[in-house]
């Protein structure tokens, strides 16, 4: 699966989507910003896409995509600034990660790199070394040193050497969460892992079973639903059956996928949607709470990264766990037309509609149930994105010839 002579340059790309992932949802980087390894990932993410870029002979095309970020993201911190000027510093830091992330892919692409194959060969590695962590640590209980991180609240998660967390603690099958502050976050890794498995066409069926077993294990209502509907998708590309049998796959596992789909929605509801503590009552609260904000402020937002507002309406004083409601009220339509447009627009340019289709809905569906929003990884996303939705502008008008 891995090469075992690793380049200066691959070496550094593995860097880069270590970091990316490290600072977009781990333990640490949620609750202890003061270590090292926060920091040291935290300054990878901006020193490796230059040291890539460093011998980069910079094109027309390129200045151009440079240009337009940089008068976006100028206007978008000008308009901030207004708003909710604490979040000046955390917003640049994004645009600069998004600025970088671009003409990062457009390197890559320019050269006949994919990146999407490093991220999923990083991402398999993790899913595998966090079962074995997740076997040993809490399936045989095997003895293995470890430290407690407070996350501040009633949540105490248990350390090993920094690679697998724990706060599922007294539980006959806990659930998996790994690197991340919890089983949502990872979820949204773990199926995009699998997105790439099926749409880049990998067919190691082992590594299939890592992502489906860790999937399950999360036990993350929103990982069931996505994965559901990307092996609906494995199945209807699927070359072990007629084009007449996949259909009638496709159709059956529509229908089961959709049935799994209620049900764990339902469970959900039901179990804890009453509780003012469950789950489901406070994602119900929080989106409530979230739109009432957003048709309050809904041309520009309260600003990006202030929840003050969102807090004082919540009864328990705390955030929004629903990304996509919280970025609508902070930034309002003007935020929203920025990050969506590259989606959508890809979705009508591109030749794999189903795919684009897939991608945007998963992006939608992470960011409704975690508030990722404001992630690196996001960042990178979007860029990605945009870098596409330029480059078929582009070549549509006829304007280049190589591509970006």
């Amino acid at each position: 699966m891995f090469k075992t002579k690793v380049s200066l340059k691959q070496l550094l790309i593995y860097l880069f989507i270590v970091s990316l992932i490290y600072q977009s949802g781990s333990v640490r980087a949620a609750l202890l910003r003061e270590g090292v390894l926060f920091q040291l990932t935290r300054v990878l993410m901006l020193v490796v896409p230059i040291c890539l870029l460093c011998r980069y002979r910079i094109k027309k095309n390129v200045i151009s995509y440079i240009g337009i970020c940089l008068l976006i993201g100028i206007w978008v911190v000008l308009i901030n600034y207004f708003l909710y000027p604490d979040g000046i510093l955390h917003l640049a830091y994004k645009i600069v990660i998004f600025l970088l992330s671009g003409v990062l892919y457009i390197d890559f692409k320019s050269k006949g790199i994919s990146i999407n194959d490093y991220i999923y060969r990083v991402l398999v590695a993790l899913a595998i070394i966090t079962l074995l962590f997740y076997f040993l640590a809490e399936i045989i209980k095997f003895p293995m040193s470890y430290f407690v991180v407070y996350s501040g609240n009633s949540y105490r998660y248990y350390n090993y050497y920094e690679i697998f967390f724990t706060y599922h603690y007294n539980q006959v099958l806990p659930r998996l969460s790994g690197l991340f502050w919890e089983p949502g976050v990872y979820q949204i890794y773990l199926n995009w892992a699998l997105f790439l498995y099926i749409f880049e066409e990998k067919e190691n069926k082992r590594e299939l079973l890592v992502l489906l077993s860790s999937i399950i294990l999360t036990k993350s209502t929103s990982g069931y639903c996505i994965a559901a509907v990307l092996m609906v998708a494995y199945i209807n590309k699927s070359r072990f059956f007629s084009k007449k049998n996949r259909m009638l796959l496709t159709i059956v596992g529509i229908t089961f996928a959709s049935i799994i789909s209620a049900v764990v929605v339902y469970k959900k509801v039901q179990t804890t949607g009453n509780d003012i503590y469950g789950s489901a009552f406070l994602r119900f609260s929080d989106i409530s709470n979230g739109l009432s904000i957003f048709f309050k402020y809904p041309f520009t937002g309260v600003g990006f990264g202030n929840e003050t507002e969102f807090m004082e309406l919540d009864i328990h004083g705390r955030g929004s766990s629903n990304g996509l409601i919280s970025y609508a009220y902070m930034t309002g339509i003007i935020g929203l037309v920025i990050a969506l447009y590259p989606f959508f627009r890809n979705i009508r340019i591109s030749s794999y509609k189903l795919r684009q289709w897939i991608w945007t809905i998963m992006i939608l569906i992470f960011n409704s149930t975690e508030p990722i929003y404001n992630l690196p990884v996001m960042a990178y996303i979007l860029a990605v994105e945009y870098v596409t939705a330029f480059k078929k502008t582009r070549i549509e008008k006829g304007k280049i010839e190589n591509g970006l």
